[in-house]
């Protein structure tokens, strides 16, 4: 039985799982991939989840290392495409040191999509950042929340008022 696309769009975005990023431990969980999972159920649940833009709205990655930089750089073009022009939840834990002296904010075929979608970031949360993605934070218009946590495991959230 299919349901139609409404109701079954309805479903997925009300049974997503809720992720909190403005605690101190802000880990990705294993439902990050909740509705790419959805997605792989069949074609009329892909079309469904492709047609939430919520869903696209809160990008978390986890121990994002340089080697596998063009994987994150994708989904990350993906989640700015389906999110329409919605604001955005960005939260990246980069690999410590591996990044210390990279000119890529995470990868060169991705860095323009990044730079064009920056006024849209509303809550950052970087964890072991690069400087490039220090030197960027003033240019994020709509940042309202933002924490950085450095390799001494400390935690810097400052509120934008």
């Amino acid at each position: 039985m299919l349901f139609p696309p409404n109701v079954l769009t309805r479903i997925i975005y009300y049974t997503r799982p809720f992720t909190d990023t403005s605690e101190e431990t802000w880990e990705v969980g294993q439902d990050f991939n909740f509705h790419l999972t959805l997605a792989a159920v069949s074609s009329h649940w892909r079309r469904a989840v492709l047609a939430i833009p919520n869903l696209w709205t809160t990008i978390l990655f986890q121990d994002v290392r340089q080697a596998a930089a063009e994987k994150y750089a994708h989904y990350l073009q993906l989640c700015f495409e389906r999110s329409e022009q919605l604001l955005l939840d960005l939260s990246i834990s980069f690999t410590p040191d591996e990044w210390d002296y990279s000119p890529y904010l995470l990868s060169p075929e991705s860095d323009m999509s990044i730079l064009k979608n920056l006024d849209r970031i509303v809550d950052l949360r970087l964890r072991f950042p690069p400087y490039k993605w220090i030197s960027m934070i003033p240019t994020m218009p709509n940042l309202t929340t933002l924490g950085i946590s450095s390799s001494f495991d400390d935690l810097l959230s400052l509120p934008k008022y």
